[in-house]
């Protein structure tokens, strides 16, 4: 019996309460077929309901019950066709409750670039979206059970002295009022790990910037010139010139500056979402950050 064969038994034998998936998406009839034949229908198959704000009768304000449905639901899908700000909002409270959210969308450019590191679908018709939502949505229902649980990232990343977590944003200090040559530094390490790794660090941007100087500590350290590889999807992905092996418990610095294209520096206050993936024989991890230019201390004010 396969893995899905088996879920779907204990689907049916299983008399606790169904899992609940709040859904959040633009209203209209664009969307009636999505929602009725696509998700409501991959929640069901998958062993859950699914219900939106305009199917459940409340006395609260819309806002009101937003947050209490959130808040309640097992796990949250949402369809960020269209870039609906209410739908973004919404999506924004239910990460910021540690919500598993499963992100769906008719284009890939309707995910933002600092949602792009979770589970998404892109769909183009309701027929292509249900096989993969149903699978989501039984990974999802397992992750928010605490049946599957997400193994610890194996490297931990900081910029600045600032541990890669929860998205931060890192202040890069710029001596004059604009600048072509972003330097970003990095201390990596095993962290916790009793074995040793090896793993690649790939540095993704918008086009803003054109290459990157990466200085890695090794034996004999130095400076190698990366050039961007384009994804579909528009970013700019710039792979670490080697690999990198550490020891158990070992540590490492890296030293990257990225060039902007001509016509594209960065002024005190810009700000730029990126983000580091590392990849390692047992799987990738993401690192989202944002970085902010500001005034040198040393400059004058």
């Amino acid at each position: 019996m396969s893995d899905t064969e088996q879920d779907k038994t204990e689907a049916v034998l299983d008399t606790r309460p169904k899992p609940f998936v709040f859904v959040l998406m633009p209203f209209g009839p664009a969307f009636t077929d999505v929602y009725q034949l696509g998700i409501k229908r991959a929640c069901e198959q998958a062993g859950a309901y699914a219900q939106r704000l305009d199917e459940q009768l409340f006395d609260e304000s819309m806002l009101e019950r937003i947050y209490n449905q959130i808040a309640k639901a097992d796990v949250i899908v949402a369809d960020m066709t269209g870039r609906n700000p209410n739908v973004f909002y919404e999506v924004g409270y239910a990460h910021a409750l540690g919500k598993v959210v499963v992100l769906l969308a008719q284009k890939d450019e309707d995910i933002p670039f600092d949602l792009k590191h979770y589970r998404h679908i892109i769909y183009e018709n309701v027929t292509g979206l249900l096989p993969p939502l149903e699978t989501a949505i039984r990974w999802a229902i397992k992750q928010a059970s605490g049946r599957a649980v997400s193994p610890k990232p194996p490297i931990a990343l900081y910029c600045s002295d600032m541990p890669l977590v929860n998205n931060p944003t890192i202040a890069i200090f710029l001596a004059g009022g604009r600048a072509g040559r972003v330097p970003l530094r990095l201390t990596y390490g095993n962290a916790d790990e009793v074995n040793g790794n090896t793993f690649i660090i790939a540095l993704w941007t918008s086009v803003r910037f054109c290459r990157t100087i990466w200085e890695i500590q090794e034996e004999r350290s130095r400076e190698v010139v990366v050039l961007p590889i384009l994804h579909p999807d528009g970013m700019c992905v710039f792979n670490s010139p080697a690999a990198i092996s550490l020891l158990p418990g070992e540590w490492g610095t890296c030293k990257i500056v990225l060039s902007t294209a001509d016509g594209a520096q960065m002024g005190i206050g810009a700000a730029e979402s990126v983000m580091l993936r590392v990849s390692t024989a047992s799987g990738s991890y993401s690192y989202p950050f944002t970085i902010r230019a500001s005034k040198s201390p040393e400059a004058p004010a």
